[in-house]
């Protein structure tokens, strides 16, 4: 009887007579920044940026972002003319296509880098963060942000079945990596609460649970450049015999 009432049912699914059960299929992504869940801390970091960005003079801006489907996240800083390039297969796509290790702008172009996860999935991070060095202007800002390794959410991907993602320096270790390349880092603020959605905005509280996400923002220094005063050419002198001999005394 059971199975008399049920499989006429499940034929008519299967013609198309009854609208298909709908159902929650959770598909693991390779790059975890397309995800949905993440956009509303990625949100947050842009917002966090483009304050800090308004207080620089008008000039060019540079976002690298881990995934092209960031690059539909709105990024509102009216005095700079912002380049976006997305991390793609291991090598940077959008406006142009390049490597990250060897950036195709001149040294000082632009007020602003922001390094949005793109050191997720880049491999040689060294060479890309002193790229992003020599591409900064000084007195620019040069802004950083990565995943926390300890966050729940992070954990939960990796143990989960998503793997581990790509390596990439801690806020303590990309500090260091930046300041050998000459830069002063300014400040970090952590992002999120245990979850992406939970919180997206700036942790308040030392004690506050492990954020999904930090970013640091720095400053390159000044080259200061001192003219060196000429010194006045000394004009040789030969070397003269004495004019006077020293006397011989006789002793008696």
């Amino acid at each position: 009887m059971w199975l008399r009432l049920h499989y006429p049912h499940a034929e008519a699914v299967h013609s198309g007579a009854f609208p298909p059960v709908p159902c929650q299929v959770i598909a693991a992504a390779d790059n975890p920044f397309a995800l949905d869940e993440i956009e509303d801390v990625l949100r947050a970091e842009l917002a966090c940026v483009a304050r800090r960005a308004a207080k620089l003079p008008g000039g060019r801006a540079l976002l690298l972002q881990a995934h092209a489907r960031n690059a539909s996240l709105v990024f509102s800083c009216p005095m700079l003319r912002v380049s976006r390039l997305h991390v793609d297969d291991g090598s940077l796509a959008g406006e142009l296509r390049c490597t990250a290790d060897a950036l195709p702008f001149e040294d000082d172009a632009f007020r602003l880098v922001f390094v949005q996860h793109a050191g997720h999935a880049t491999l040689d991070v060294e060479r890309m963060a002193a790229e992003c060095v020599r591409v900064l202007a000084p007195g620019g800002v040069l802004a950083w942000s990565g995943l926390n390794a300890w966050c729940p959410w992070y954990l939960r991907r990796r143990w989960g079945g998503n793997g581990p993602l790509p390596h990439a320096p801690s806020a303590r270790q990309a500090a260091r990596l930046l300041g050998r390349d000459g830069v002063v880092v300014e400040q970090t603020v952590r992002l999120g609460g245990s979850w992406p959605r939970r919180d997206p905005q700036p942790a308040r509280s030392a004690f506050a649970p492990a954020p999904v996400t930090w970013l640091l923002s720095a400053v390159k220094k000044h080259v200061a450049v001192t003219p060196l005063r000429a010194l006045p050419a000394r004009a040789r002198m030969p070397v003269r015999p004495t004019l006077v001999a020293p006397s011989q005394r006789s002793v008696a």
